[in-house]
């Protein structure tokens, strides 16, 4: 089974975990490079824009509680939008507000990726991008042939001879 590069190592983002999004440390280290530069070819304008819209997305992907290791802490901003904007309620999982998160993030590191290219020249840059790509590389899952006839478990054998049983349903846990 493929997944997150980091799955094994930091003991998350498993398939379809929630639908987490983690953007990834590469991008992570540069939002610090720009926000710790000033001056840059974003005016301040536009960076805060940028930085209240990553702000808002990502405690709106928080879901209508917050919550910490499970922990009800308080309601969180979503739950009011939810309630009082109409249409809103049609928002079935908050954790799509991490696109906007995304989107408002990618001209930041955008930004460090060209501030590392002129720092250090244009291969630097190149190479941090290869560095996001890579970081962020899914190999698909590999694939697995159905058993045939003589692979059939015998426990569906077994319920397969029972004359009471009419439905049985498999469910998928991970533990």
């Amino acid at each position: 089974r493929a997944g997150s590069p980091y799955e094994a190592w930091l003991g998350t983002a498993n398939l379809n975990q929630n639908a987490a999004h983690f953007l990834g440390f590469v991008p992570l280290l540069l939002l610090g490079l720009v926000a710790l530069r000033r001056g840059e070819r974003l005016r301040p304008l536009d960076r805060g824009f940028f930085w209240a819209l990553a702000a808002g997305a990502f405690v709106l992907s928080l879901g209508p509680e917050l919550r910490l290791d499970g922990r009800y802490l308080a309601p969180a901003p979503y739950q009011l939008l939810y309630d009082f904007v109409p249409g809103f309620r049609n928002v079935r999982y908050p954790e799509r507000f991490a696109l906007f998160l995304a989107l408002a993030l990618a001209p930041l590191v955008g930004l460090g990726v060209a501030l590392l290219a002129r720092r250090f020249g244009p291969r630097a840059g190149l190479l941090v991008a290869l560095l996001i790509y890579a970081e962020h590389l899914a190999l698909p899952t590999a694939l697995v042939p159905l058993p045939g006839p003589d692979g059939i478990p015998s426990a569906y054998r077994w319920l397969g001879q029972q004359a009471d049983v009419r439905v049985v349903a498999g469910l998928p846990s991970s533990r």
